[in-house]
């Protein structure tokens, strides 16, 4: 999902990465996502993975994070820009890259998700890119939505 992300985002011209649209709502995203950039996406995801590395760390310590998730925390400001791809990318490298080490992701603590309820580590990490394209769908939707003008 990461590099088809990033693809898509250097397939397009940069002006239309910053344009919201309003988009049908796709099964799985709430309406209140609906009138997103591309880089408004990317900023999300940004948001997220980085949480969710976090989450995953502490999880595998067998500690469940004294915070509690929350979708009104990982909204992206309607001003993110072409460098919310850039940190996309950086913040989904660095969860790989942390998770990678860990010995194991079947953890016993639990993270309760907004949606899904308490997850272990493995369960957030499967839950990445399962997440991932589901905004790289709702990305399409946005350019596709520009093009017929819609």
């Amino acid at each position: 999902e990461l590099r088809q992300i990033l693809e898509l985002c250097a397939a397009t011209e940069s002006g239309a990465l910053q344009e919201r649209v309003l988009i049908k709502r796709l099964k799985g995203l709430e309406d209140s996502s609906r009138y997103w950039s591309v880089c408004m996406v990317a900023e999300h995801l940004r948001i997220v993975n980085s949480m969710v590395k976090d989450v995953m760390l502490t999880l595998a310590k067998g500690v469940t994070p004294p915070m509690v998730a929350s979708t009104a925390a990982v909204k992206p400001s309607p001003e993110s820009g072409l460098a919310s791809i850039g940190g996309f990318e950086s913040a989904t490298r660095e969860l790989l890259a942390a998770t990678a080490k860990l010995e194991t992701l079947e953890t016993k603590a639990r993270f309760a998700h907004p949606w899904f309820g308490p997850l272990t580590a493995l369960e957030w990490y499967a839950m990445v890119g399962f997440h991932m394209r589901l905004h790289r769908k709702q990305m399409l939707r946005i350019l596709r939505t520009m093009e017929r003008g819609v």
